[in-house]
């Protein structure tokens, strides 16, 4: 594979140690925070939720409803944006520099600049990611949507306390 029409391969700058400790250190704290916050409010948060999903109601959708569609709609949603938000921007990098890592991007590792089609064929494959998850999404709304249709078992319902402090209508905006 021809890497470019030099006899030596050329390589992406590196971040400095410093950089990396910088980098790695503010990753394993947003990482430890995103955890934490997982295993002590969304976590209980969910399950206590799920538990009465079939006796709420929010702006006169059943909560089980809102369930199916926050488990296979907004938490892909959610992925699809992190998701684009990095690789639509490196992708267009790519395409136009004609090379991969795109010029001035910095690297961890010593990596070899590639050139020419396969840097195309990795600009696009940047690009298709974000397509796969809109994909899921799709998926998963027909999912949802099938899965919010079967009927709650009686013993569910039965299981209800009704109040009209605990559940959120249209007449209550």
């Amino acid at each position: 594979m021809k890497i470019n029409s030099r006899s030596e391969p050329i390589w992406a700058p590196e971040y400095t140690k410093a950089e990396k400790a910088k980098f790695i250190g503010l990753s394993l704290i947003f990482g430890v925070l995103l955890i934490v916050a997982n295993k002590l409010w969304f976590t209980p948060e969910l399950q206590a939720f799920s538990a009465t999903a079939h006796c709420q109601t929010f702006w006169g959708i059943n909560g089980i409803t809102w369930l199916w569609y926050g488990l296979f709609v907004a938490l892909p949603l959610h992925l699809f944006i992190l998701v684009a938000a990095y690789a639509i921007p490196t992708a267009r990098r790519i395409l136009t520099d004609g090379q991969f890592p795109a010029k001035g991007k910095k690297v961890f590792k010593p990596t070899r600049i590639i050139f020419g089609n396969t840097a195309k064929l990795i600009g696009w494959l940047h690009l298709f990611s974000p397509i796969l998850l809109l994909l899921l999404i799709c998926w998963g709304a027909q999912q949802a949507h099938t899965l919010s249709q079967q009927p709650v078992a009686t013993k569910h319902i039965a299981q209800c306390k009704f109040k009209a402090d605990r559940i959120n209508t249209d007449s209550d905006a």
